[in-house]
């Protein structure tokens, strides 16, 4: 494979809010481990969907480094939403 261009001077680090959520996705999933199974997918899928879930947290800081060099998404930080 070739080689890959490294940006060292970009920090990558998660807020305590990211972390948290991360640790609730992992807790979730404990959670889930003990329920008792209803479908022969359902742990598969419920583990499908944590994956997705960590992997948007997860890219977070590499999406505000991009940012702060001036490419990427620079949208709205200041949005907050509340589920109902």
């Amino acid at each position: 494979m070739g080689e890959y261009q490294v940006f060292s001077d970009s920090a990558c680090l998660l807020t305590v809010e990211e972390q948290k959520v991360a640790q609730l996705l992992g807790d979730a999933w404990n959670l889930y481990l003990g329920l008792p199974v209803e479908h022969p997918m359902g742990r598969d899928e419920f583990c499908r969907a944590i994956h997705h879930c960590q992997n948007m947290v997860l890219a977070r800081p590499a999406i505000r480094a991009l940012a702060e060099k001036g490419q990427g998404y620079k949208g709205n930080n200041n949005v907050k939403e509340t589920l109902v």
